[in-house]
C-alpha cells in the first residue's frame, strides 16, 4: 500500500531496498506503519516507575554494529547495517530487519546497531565488510524512558535528563552510556515515533534490590539506616548539546 507519508522518501535508493527486502513487508497506511509483524528484543518489566518509566531485565542479545561519525539526527550508519542484512555477509543471506534499532555515542562516534534474530542462536552470519561487526549486548538490568515524537538533541536532552533524574532519586549505579532504541523509519509521522532512552545498571544496587519488600524483611533497621542514607551517595551529572553524560560517584 502506497501512502502520502512515503513519497518523498521513496525517491532514495537505501529506503526503496528497506522496504523491497525486509522478509515481512511493513504495512504503510494512513498515519504510520505497523511494527508488529518484525521481531522485537524482548526483555522483562521488574517495576513500573510510571507510565513512561521501568526497570527491565534483558537477555544476551547479538548486534551487527557500525561506527560512524555523529550526526544530528543519530542516523549515520544505518545504511552500512542494513546492507549486511541485505545479503552482504559471506552466506550471501538476507536477515530479517528487527526492532528496535539502537544506538550509542561515544566521543562524538555514533555506533549504530540492529538486533541480529533470535533464530541465530548466537551465530549470525559473519559480515563480508570490515565496516560491520558482531557484538554482544550484555544480559542485565536496564531502566528505561520511552517517549514519542520526533529525533533531535532538545528532544535527547529532555528525556534523558528526566531519566537521570529517576536514577539518582533511585540511587542505581549506572554500567553504560545511554542506549538510543527507535522502532520505526523515519518517514513515519513524529506522533507516532515511538523512542526509548536506556542504561544499563548494577544488579544489587541498595535502590534496585533493598527496596524490594521480600529483602526488607531480611535486613535490619541498623543496616538500612546505615547502608542506604551512606552508601547511596549522589551522582554528579552533567549534559550539553551533542555530548554524552558525564558522571562522577562519590565514595
Amino acid at each position: 500500500m502506497k501512502s502520502f507519508y512515503v513519497d518523498s522518501i521513496l525517491k532514495t535508493e537505501v529506503w526503496v531496498n528497506y522496504l523491497q527486502n525486509a522478509t515481512i513487508q511493513y504495512i504503510i497506511c494512513i498515519g504510520g506503519v505497523d511494527m508488529a509483524l518484525y521481531e522485537t528484543a524482548s526483555y522483562e518489566v521488574l517495576k513500573e516507575y510510571d507510565k513512561h518509566m521501568e526497570l527491565r531485565k534483558y537477555p544476551v542479545y547479538y548486534l551487527a554494529q557500525t561506527t560512524s561519525q555523529l550526526d544530528t539526527r543519530y542516523s549515520n550508519g544505518f545504511g552500512t547495517v542494513f546492507n549486511y542484512i541485505s545479503g552482504n555477509n559471506e552466506t550471501s543471506e538476507k536477515i530479517s530487519m528487527t526492532t528496535p534499532v539502537i544506538s550509542q555515542v561515544e566521543n562524538n562516534t555514533l555506533r549504530t546497531s540492529f538486533v541480529v534474530p533470535s533464530k541465530y542462536k548466537g551465530n549470525p552470519p559473519v559480515p563480508s565488510s570490515g565496516d560491520v561487526q558482531i557484538k554482544v549486548f550484555s544480559e542485565g538490568y536496564y531502566i528505561v524512558i520511552r517517549f514519542k515524537g520526533g529525533w533531535n538533541d532538545k528532544t535527547f536532552t529532555k528525556y534523558n535528563d528526566l531519566l537521570l533524574n529517576k536514577i539518582h532519586q533511585e540511587g542505581l549505579k549506572v554500567l553504560s552510556e545511554a542506549y538510543i532504541l527507535r522502532y520505526q523509519p523515519p518517514f513515519i509521522p513524529n506522533f507516532l515515533m515511538r523512542n526509548e532512552i536506556m542504561y544499563q545498571v548494577q544488579e544489587g544496587w541498595d535502590g534496585f534490590l533493598y527496596g524490594h519488600p521480600i529483602i526488607l524483611l531480611a535486613v535490619s533497621t541498623t543496616i538500612i539506616t546505615n547502608d542506604i542514607h551512606t552508601k547511596t551517595k549522589p551522582f554528579d551529572y552533567n549534559t550539553s548539546k551533542g555530548d554524552m553524560v558525564k558522571w562522577n560517584y562519590h565514595d
